[in-house]
């Protein structure tokens, strides 16, 4: 049988550039909502988080990087595969690193992805059938939860249903946001239990 080494980070705000609307990797909406937030966030500040990021990732499992890694708080798919990179230049070792961005309906522009090792983990084709975003609703919706059915590349390939989940922050207070996270924490429950 065969040991995975897998991990979940929330890597807080990884955004792309300020300028990230005219090339097309941001939508006007977003940058609405995240002006303030990204105000001066450079494509070098960017790269520097990056580099950050991914030197503690590629020491991860004795320096040879997780399987299966969990983002949370990504806002789109360059950063992630920006990411991807750096890891991929710091290892000692070779890594068939592959993403699943879920691209999710976040006011913020924050995202779930997975970033796994292709040649131990796979995501079945079709992906709407591998790739699912449960909803967490209470008056209206927040942050979703995302399932991802990888299956294992051995000889007994088995299922694995992976759940990305990146509560309601408590930012409004922890009172007022508990509804919110209670309903995140019974939408997960109803999803893992069937």
């Amino acid at each position: 049988m065969r040991t995975y080494y897998i991990a979940w980070w929330n890597v807080e705000n990884l955004f792309d550039e300020e300028n990230a609307v005219a090339l097309g990797r941001r939508t006007d909406k977003v940058f609405r909502s995240i002006k303030d937030d990204i105000a001066g966030w450079t494509p070098q500040l960017r790269d520097r988080k990056i580099d950050q990021l991914a030197s503690v990732i590629a020491m991860m499992n004795t320096g040879q990087g997780p399987d299966l890694l969990g983002v949370c708080e990504v806002e789109n798919r360059f950063v992630v595969d920006r990411l991807v990179e750096r890891i991929n230049a710091m290892l000692a070792v070779t890594r068939s690193y592959a993403v699943v961005h879920a691209d999710t309906g976040d006011a913020r522009g924050i995202d779930v992805a997975f970033i796994y090792d292709d040649t131990l983990l796979e995501v079945p084709e079709p992906l709407k059938d591998s790739v699912f975003f449960h909803v967490v609703m209470r008056r209206h919706a927040t942050r979703e939860i995302v399932q991802v059915n990888f299956q294992t590349t051995t000889a007994a390939a088995r299922t694995w249903a992976v759940f990305g989940n990146h509560w309601p922050s408590r930012s409004g207070g922890q009172f007022e946001s508990a509804g919110y996270r209670a309903i995140a924490g019974e939408t997960l429950g109803f999803f893992h239990q069937r």
